[in-house]
């Protein structure tokens, strides 16, 4: 096989489309998982992105409880964040390398964990498959 067979070999995209895959499942579950707050909002901003006013953040001043202290959190609009319309005085805890979180003492677990599993399992596949077939090629050659 030459080399312009080989870079045009559709099972490459086997390997991109499945990197992409396993790269988001990991940036989502990591992302949430590495959020630690144990506080109270006592302030909220929406900022939208302009000039179409979409992709918004809402920025969460909370006071923290273990230390005369303020943090900012900002809550963006993907799955890795917390939600974007907490209320302000709510008592928020989340606990790092944890997917839940407690709002007002209530446990929240809202992270859509299977779904980033399936994006996982179908992003490997896909890397396997790429693997497999190069392996085989490589073989016949």
């Amino acid at each position: 096989m030459n080399n312009f067979q080989r870079m045009t070999n559709p099972f490459i995209a086997f390997l991109m489309f499945g990197a992409v895959l396993v790269l988001m499942s990991i940036s989502e579950i990591y992302g949430r998982a590495s959020i630690e707050i144990d506080g109270v909002v006592i302030n909220q901003e929406v900022v939208c992105q302009q000039p179409s006013n979409n992709r918004c953040v809402t920025n969460y001043l909370i006071k923290k409880n273990s230390v005369e202290s303020q943090i900012i959190y900002s809550a963006g609009p993907t799955d890795q964040s917390l939600p974007r319309n907490l209320p302000v005085g709510a008592e928020l805890k989340k606990e790092k390398w944890k997917l839940k979180f407690e709002l007002n003492g209530k446990i929240i677990n809202d992270f859509p964990i299977d779904f980033y599993i399936g994006l996982f399992v179908i992003g490997m596949s896909g890397i396997v498959t790429w693997f497999v077939k190069t392996n085989n090629d490589n073989k016949k050659i």
